[in-house]
């Protein structure tokens, strides 16, 4: 997805993994699988268009070029909700998704680690 903030133009490119320091910074031990398990790890964008952006301002989609494929599914994957290796394999074709997702989506299908 691209969406406008201001000027900006942003495009998200896949889920964050979360990782232990949330637990340290909250003191809560156990809250990274919490986080996991919910799969409201956030996501990573990139910049496609710069621009000032600033608080307040409203958040716009403005392309949705891949609706078939979500942070949400793609989590799924990254946290083995989902071992489809044929729509892992598809998902990990889309252009727009991050490189360490195309590798994980895979790997977490076949049932590997990492």
């Amino acid at each position: 997805d691209v969406y406008a903030i201001g000027q900006a133009h942003i495009q998200v490119t896949g889920p964050r993994y979360p990782c232990t320091k949330i637990e340290r910074r909250w003191g809560h031990p156990g809250l990274t699988a919490r986080v996991a398990e919910t799969g409201r790890t956030g996501w990573y964008c990139r910049t496609v268009r710069e621009g000032l952006i600033e608080p307040g301002l409203p958040i716009a989609l403005v392309e949705r070029p891949y609706p078939q494929w979500t942070v949400a599914l793609t989590n799924d994957f990254g946290h083995r909700r989902n071992q489809d290796v044929t729509t892992a394999q598809a998902l990990a074709a889309c252009p727009l998704l991050n490189e360490f997702w195309q590798r994980l989506v895979v790997r977490r299908a076949l049932g590997h680690e990492w």
